[in-house]
């Protein structure tokens, strides 16, 4: 009889636990994109004054936020991980490449892309080896 009412029991712990964590991360990502919106802001005050070193913070800002929305919002954790990309790319911030990658590979094996999931991830994989 203890059986029958411990398994429903925790059930719904973990059902209540599940909406905490969405929960978390929502709030996670809302103060990511706050602080991002700050940073631009701050960016845009100080104009070719701003060292080199902000567009580093810029890419691992929206490293973190990108990885926030894996679950929620992948066409938006996408386009964050393409911005970062695209950053480190230009500023030639191999780790920020590499976690753009592993990125897009968790976005494209959420989808159910699997082949371009793993392409992704074997890029990020090679450029941290090179990093160890």
């Amino acid at each position: 009889m203890k059986k029958i009412i411990i398994y429903p029991v925790f059930t719904f712990y973990l059902l209540l636990l599940s909406f905490h964590c969405e929960g978390q991360d929502k709030m996670h990502a809302d103060s990511l994109e706050i602080h991002l919106k700050m940073f631009d802001d701050t960016r845009k005050e100080l104009g070719t004054k701003a060292p080199k070193m902000m567009d580093t913070v810029k890419a691992n800002i929206l490293y973190q936020l990108s990885s926030a929305m894996v679950d929620a919002n992948p066409d938006k954790a996408y386009d964050y991980a393409n911005q970062c990309w695209t950053i480190s790319e230009s500023i030639n911030y191999k780790e920020g490449i590499a976690n753009a990658y592993n990125l897009f590979g968790k976005i494209h094996r959420r989808k159910g892309n699997f082949i371009d999931a793993l392409d992704y991830e074997n890029k990020a994989l090679k450029i941290f080896a090179e990093l160890k």
